[in-house]
């Protein structure tokens, strides 16, 4: 009797049936990412995440952990979890990537959706973002300050132009000029220092999806937050002034995984305990 039950233990253990626990509840819709399709996924920008809801691509978003994404707090606010999935591991909509489940919305506590200000938010996905090549986090800007008249690369699936509003299949890439802080808090009204703001050459795309990353030399700086026109400044929020916020829940989400992986050892050694006893 014994026996049997430590080996039902044991292999609940082994199949992955033990739910994994993250912020505090049960993972719900199972706690591993499930693979979609069977191709392989491009390895550019690996840090490209697009979100979902309902299986269709609303906003783009960033991998800072192996349980955490980064996005505009405007894509996330108010939605329903368990009707939302993270996308990673491929730059086009159309074929096979990793899909993550959704444990829990997090948008910062200040964010104004009126103003568009504190426009960051973050998503802890069930279970865990396994890295690979075409699958890595991208480093979050320690300084405040970006030089300006300097190119950085935002990504995301929308186009952007003065004739088109629409998707893209395949993940667009877009180089941008920094702007000066002055400029983009006068050419803006609702633009603070908790925002940086870019310009792009008239007729080409200017911005990316929503939530999609602006990173400057391999660092994330700015996260797309919004844009009048083509003939306007994107603006972005800036990452840096939310490092201890970001880090403040991420450190919480480490913590939660290794508690989870430490009581997942115990019960196994209960299990063999049980087994060896009734031997």
């Amino acid at each position: 009797m014994y026996t049997f039950v430590g080996f039902l233990i044991i292999t609940s253990i082994v199949s992955g049936s033990v739910p994994r626990i993250l912020g505090g509840k049960e993972a719900e819709n199972g706690s591993v990412p499930r693979v979609v399709g069977g191709n392989e996924a491009e390895a550019k920008y690996p840090y490209q995440a697009s979100i979902r809801i309902r299986g269709s691509h609303v906003c783009g978003a960033s991998i800072i952990s192996p349980y955490v994404i980064l996005t505009a707090a405007r894509c996330i606010y108010k939605k329903v979890p368990s009707q939302m999935t993270v996308v990673v591991g491929t730059n086009y909509l159309s074929q096979p990537g990793i899909v993550h489940t959704v444990n829990k919305l997090i948008w910062h506590e200040f964010y104004n959706e009126c103003l568009v200000r504190n426009d960051i938010g973050l998503i802890l996905v069930n279970g865990y973002i396994k890295y690979n090549d075409k699958i890595q986090p991208i480093p979050l800007a320690r300084v405040y300050y970006v030089p300006q008249e300097t190119n950085a690369v935002v990504t995301g699936w929308r186009k952007l132009n003065n004739g088109s509003d629409g998707m893209s299949n395949a993940l667009q890439a877009l180089n941008v000029t920094i702007v000066s802080q002055e400029m983009c808090q006068l050419y803006d009204w609702m633009a603070t220092k908790n925002n940086i703001c870019t310009s792009a050459k008239r007729n080409q795309a200017c911005s990316g999806d929503p939530g999609s990353p602006l990173v400057f030399n391999g660092t994330q700086v700015g996260i797309v937050s919004y844009g009048r026109s083509c003939d306007y400044l994107s603006v972005y929020t800036r990452v840096f002034p939310y490092e201890q916020w970001i880090n403040n829940i991420t450190s919480n989400q480490h913590g939660i995984g290794s508690q989870v992986n430490s009581n997942m050892w115990s019960i196994l050694l209960l299990a063999v305990s049980i087994i060896v006893f009734s031997l």
